[in-house]
């Protein structure tokens, strides 16, 4: 059993596209967590790509002011959480940080599958992108609510 989250880190590599549209969709399930989102290897002070900001708005998610910031070790150690968007990214956490083992999950975890980096690619892209991001979310909720 998980123990209980109450601070949760979603990661992807330059936190302009998958991390902050996570972010949004885990906002809307978990009001009640504190969230937050970096990147591996961030765009530091960028702000989330447009087709990003426009699919989740269309989602209902707001992630318009979103500013990308690289991961710290504080805020790894900070987490209860820490949802990855691949296995390669979840290694590299282990390697890079071993003690977060145990506590770097993919966010795709329970469907099985990483989730694919949709930078320079279309709106419709983006848009399957979103939507994955939004039924893993869900699926975390329900298995949160189940334990």
């Amino acid at each position: 059993m998980m123990p209980t989250i109450q601070k949760v880190l979603i990661l992807c590599q330059g936190n302009v596209c998958r991390s902050p549209m996570a972010l949004g969709f885990w906002r809307q399930a978990y009001p009640h967590h504190q969230v937050d989102s970096a990147g591996l290897g961030a765009m530091v002070g960028h702000p989330a790509q447009p087709f990003a900001v426009q699919v989740a708005a269309a989602l209902g998610a707001d992630i318009s002011e979103h500013i990308a910031k690289q991961v710290s070790e504080t805020m790894l150690k900070e987490a209860d959480l820490v949802l990855v968007m691949s296995r390669r990214q979840q290694s590299y956490c282990h390697e890079k940080f071993p003690w977060t083992r145990g506590k770097v999950m993919r966010i795709g975890h329970f469907e099985g599958y990483d989730i694919d980096d949709p930078m320079g690619l279309s709106h419709a892209t983006f848009e399957r992108v979103a939507l994955q991001l939004q039924l893993c979310v869900s699926t975390w909720r329900n298995y949160e609510q189940n334990n």
